[in-house]
This record gives structure tokens, sequence and C-alpha cells, in this order.
């Protein structure tokens, strides 16, 4: 638990804001726990206490506010945890959902193509304008094959010639 820290002990920080990005920081300092207060309109609520943890990654100093009785705290993209377990259950559930939805790539292209089918059998305006995007797709195509046979046969008259 954050409250069981010392100076000098390890703890690891996981970064899910982009790309996982995962650190083993040091403790620095520990406040002394108190009680973390919310605004409800006008009355002011007291909620479980908390603690300041300073911990130093990499040369940088970043301090957290941490209820003292967990094991695990996530704001913004952090995950901070006393021991590595959490970090590792996290990234293997990220890892899961990334690769379902790599798995499910395909089925969703087949409905993609599916719904747009549908859409072109019953919307005339929309069957036009997949039509349309057919035709120019191929003539990009057809240009794009015209232009590496004039490269080719440019090169044959510069070694017939040259």
């Amino acid at each position: 638990m954050f409250k069981d820290l010392k100076k000098g002990y390890q703890v690891y920080t996981l970064d899910t804001s982009g790309v996982p990005k995962f650190f083993m920081g040091t403790v620095v300092n520990v406040s002394e726990p108190r009680f973390a207060q919310s605004q409800l309109g006008q009355y002011q609520q007291l909620q479980d206490r908390v603690m300041d943890l300073t911990i130093e990654v990499d040369g940088k100093s970043m301090t957290y506010v941490v209820p003292e009785n967990q094991n695990v705290a996530m704001a913004n993209g952090i995950t901070l945890a006393c021991s590595v377990d959490p970090i590792m259950n996290h990234l293997n559930a990220m890892k899961r959902t990334s690769t379902d939805i790599v798995n499910s790539v395909d089925k969703n292209k087949e409905i993609i193509e599916a719904c747009d089918s549908i859409l072109e059998d019953i919307n005339p305006t929309f069957k036009q304008t997949k039509d349309q995007d057919r035709k120019i797709k191929n003539l990009e195509e057809k240009v794009d094959r015209m232009g590496s046979s004039f490269d080719e046969l440019k090169e044959l008259l510069i070694k017939k010639l040259g």
C-alpha cells in the first residue's frame, strides 16, 4: 500500500497516454496522510485519506496524490503502483483489447462492404457517387500504368541511342 512506502523504495509507473511506456521510479518523499476534500455545492465532503508521493523517474521528480490504503492509482493516463503485478495486469488487458480490435478488422471491412452494397441498392445518389469513385480510381490506375510504360520506353530509347 502507498502508506507503507518509504524514501528509497521502488514504485512502478505505466504511461498509457499514447504508446505504453514503463518506468521504475524511486520514492523521494512521502507526506503524512490527510483527508481529501471535495466541494459538493456549498457543503464540503470528506473523502478517503490521501498522501503526496514524490518519485524520481529518469532524473525528474514528480509528485502524485495517491490514496493511502491502495496499491494502485490511475489518473490522466498514468498508472502508479507499489508492485509490478498491477502494471502487468493493465498491460495484458490493453494487449487483449488491441488484439481483439486487430482481429476484428476483416469482419468490419466485410460489414462496410455489405452496408455499401445495400446502400447502393436503396440509394441512387449513393450508388452514383460510388460509381464515380470507382471510375476515378480506375482512371488513376491507368494513368499510373501509362506513366510506367513511358518510363520503360524512355529507358529503352536511351539504351538504343546511348
